[in-house]
């Protein structure tokens, strides 16, 4: 009887899949055919797409024939996925209003009520129509670049490498899914196509600043460091997918006509999230999921330090800091200068202000890695430390766990206050407004960091009269 009552269960849950899909694709089809029926957006694509690639490669074939005269050949080739990825994202610019009219331009044509009344969720509204905004930009973008490669290899008759035509491939795609994403989440949350527009400079101008740094790793051969910003760009479209699907609200779709800028409400809004609770346990309490997933995050950061660690630890001192590169060289120096409590403080305080803005403004990525990258080194150095002699490891301990014990948690709190802030958009929806969140978020971030300034001041004056001593003392009774 219970094999029955599960294999029912299994069938109904196949069912209610298949039901899901078919709402998808009904939205999807219906999405799809009207972008491809209208003559005015399909007929300059074609044309951009049959026109550009070939103007990019007259325009390399200048560039060669020009190099060419004092010897530079291969500068010249290198150019090339330049070009490429020049051919792929103007299509993406062109077509990024396809997605930024996807909910905000079917209002404004009051052609969207008829739609959110249909007989599906939000999520297969959102999944439809974002799907159906996506494979236009991204079929186009590939399209162009897949005719630039084919005329570069007729008339060049010199095949491109493997790796670089993956490579565009991986980068215009990313780049089509985070822009197709942010432009959805524009278009929920904008009360106008004009804005929309205007709204859209702050995806165009970033990923085109991205486009230029990977067309200089390409010009390069990075592609090691290439994949680390392909992995960094499928977090964000992740996470700007995640944004849309928490954001999305069809009553606020119709209800919603103009938003205004009410100061006067922020600032009350603000000053009773400020006087709300208890001011220290509070704001720790809220926190505590990004607290301990920012101390997760260390303790891994910490065991990847340690068990990567090269092998250098038999290499003379002056080795270590020639393989170690200009930062070990600079760190040997900013060591001899006699450091004070006030000059570590005003240090440490900007880091981690600057640290912590960057993060929030990265949706909490770089919080998030942040830990990473600083306890991997702190394992890297102890491992290093420790292979040279036990004594110098001990020595590295002393160095570190005396205020890091202190600053530590201090810059913990202001970092789980910026990642819980960012972190707010990705969240479900709440009984309280996406406003009511930020704020309170916000003020218990600038609680969090008026807990953290006393302990980081602490900790500076723990460094500078402490902590040298206690290492010095260990040295000093092991050294002959």
């Amino acid at each position: 009887m219970p094999l029955v009552n599960e294999g029912t269960g299994l069938r109904d849950l196949g069912k209610r899949g298949q039901r899901w899909l078919r709402g998808v694709w009904v939205i999807f089809r219906r999405d799809l055919l009207d972008i491809l029926r209208d003559w005015r957006l399909v007929s300059p694509l074609a044309l951009l797409l049959f026109i550009f690639p070939v103007l990019a490669l007259l325009s390399a074939e200048a560039a060669t024939r020009y190099m060419a005269q004092f010897g530079a050949q291969l500068v010249a080739e290198r150019l090339l996925p330049f070009l490429a990825l020049a051919t792929g994202f103007l299509p993406l610019t062109v077509c990024l209003i396809i997605p930024l009219e996807t909910f905000v331009g079917e209002k404004e044509r009051r052609t969207l009520e008829p739609l959110l009344a249909a007989p599906v969720s939000d999520l297969q509204l959102y999944v439809g129509k974002g799907l159906a905004a996506l494979i236009v930009p991204t079929v186009t973008s590939l399209l162009g670049v897949t005719l630039y490669l084919l005329i570069l290899i007729a008339r060049r008759a010199l095949p491109p490498e493997p790796a670089l035509v993956l490579s565009l491939y991986g980068i215009l795609s990313l780049h089509a899914v985070v822009m197709v994403a942010g432009a959805i989440v524009i278009s929920t949350q904008s009360h106008s196509v004009r804005g929309a527009n205007l709204l859209a400079s702050f995806i165009i101008l970033p990923l085109s600043m991205l486009l230029v740094f990977e067309s200089s790793l390409l010009f390069w051969g990075s592609y090691r460091m290439l994949m680390i910003i392909l992995c960094i760009l499928l977090a964000y479209a992740v996470l700007l997918v995640r944004m849309g699907v928490a954001l999305f609200n069809r009553e606020q779709l119709l209800s919603a006509e103009f938003d205004t800028l009410d100061l006067r409400g922020m600032a009350r809004g603000f000053w009773r999230a400020l006087r709300m609770g208890d001011p220290v346990w509070g704001p720790i309490r809220r926190s505590g999921g990004a607290l301990a997933t920012l101390a997760l995050l260390g303790l891994m950061g910490f065991a990847l330090g340690w068990s990567l660690t090269p092998g250098i630890g038999s290499l003379p001192a002056e080795a270590i800091l020639e393989r170690l590169g200009p930062g070990g060289q600079n760190l040997s120096r900013s060591l001899a200068l006699p450091p004070t409590a006030w000059g570590i403080f005003i240090h440490n305080l900007r880091a981690v202000l600057a640290n912590a803005l960057l993060g929030a403004l990265s949706l909490g990525l770089w919080v998030a890695f942040y830990p990473v990258g600083l306890m991997g080194l702190i394992g890297m150095l102890l491992r290093l430390l420790f292979t040279i002699d036990p004594s110098l490891g001990m020595a590295g301990i002393l160095a570190v766990l005396p205020h890091g014990l202190v600053e530590l948690p201090a810059v913990g709190l202001v970092f789980a206050g910026a990642l819980r802030l960012s972190l707010t958009l990705l969240t479900p929806p709440h009984p309280r407004s996406l406003r009511d969140r930020l704020l309170l978020a916000l003020a218990d971030w600038l609680k969090l960091l008026g807990i953290a300034i006393p302990l980081l001041l602490l900790a500076a004056w723990i460094e500078v009269h402490v902590t040298p001593r206690l290492v010095l003392g260990w040295l000093a009774a092991r050294l002959p």
